[in-house]
């Protein structure tokens, strides 16, 4: 396929939680241009046909079609503030129960609502009938956000902020911090949502799944959130 733009180690990520991955259906929720997917040829751990990349991004779509067609695209037209605020909100994933053997999500819910994600976990568990893997922020990437906030934009927000988080808090636009239970506005161009990861737990819990965080293998790269069906 050609080197994609800098990549987010997703296949390292995701061979870190020790999944059998090989000859395994995956389901790439917002897999941008395919980053999981290149790596995992270029390794020989996923073969195109296995492999699904559904995402808001027509254009980024479009290059994984035109690099590699033995892969499966899927336009989602979901809402998102800064992505897609066209888009339809909750729109159900366009899959039957039990579909994908693994349901991988990077870095998506990490830019949504509280909302949004519960809906997605539901979703994402619906269609496998494997495991799912979404990732969550930790105090070191955010600590790597936040400095590169304040160099870009000169953010303001004093990072103890981050330090001690009872539920969850959205980090919008430049300077603005918000709790779960408060609106984000509708026009923003940047959202990070951070998570009190034993609090997110238990909330899924809740929701009927359960749910363990896995150690990051780099600092820098986002820890996944390992969540199966009871």
């Amino acid at each position: 396929m050609g080197h994609i733009f800098p990549r987010d180690n997703r296949l390292e990520t995701l061979k870190h939680s020790n999944v059998d991955i090989k000859n395994k259906s995956i389901l790439d929720y917002g897999g941008n241009r395919g980053n999981l997917l290149e790596d995992g040829i270029e390794t020989g751990e996923i073969l195109p046909e296995n492999y699904t990349s559904m995402d808001v991004d027509l254009e980024a779509l479009k290059y994984i079609q035109s690099h590699c067609s033995a892969a499966n695209t899927v336009h989602y037209n979901r809402y998102n503030q800064i992505y897609n605020p066209q888009g339809e909100k909750l729109l159900k994933f366009p899959f039957a129960d039990n579909t994908f053997d693994i349901v991988y999500s990077f870095s998506v819910n990490t830019h949504s609502s509280w909302e949004d994600y519960v809906f997605d976990i539901s979703e994402m568990v619906r269609v496998s009938r494997g495991v799912v893997y979404s990732s969550i922020l930790n105090l070191s990437v955010i600590k790597l956000l936040h400095s590169k906030r304040i160099k870009d934009y000169g953010s303001a927000v004093d990072f103890n902020v981050f330090n001690n988080i009872d539920t969850g808090l959205y980090f919008v636009n430049n300077d603005i911090i918000l709790n779960l239970n408060e609106n984000i506005p509708e026009e923003i161009n940047f959202l990070l949502t951070i998570y009190n990861s034993t609090w997110l737990i238990t909330e899924i819990n809740k929701l009927g799944y359960s749910a363990r965080v896995l150690d990051s293998y780099s600092p820098k790269i986002q820890p996944l959130l390992e969540i199966m069906d009871n």
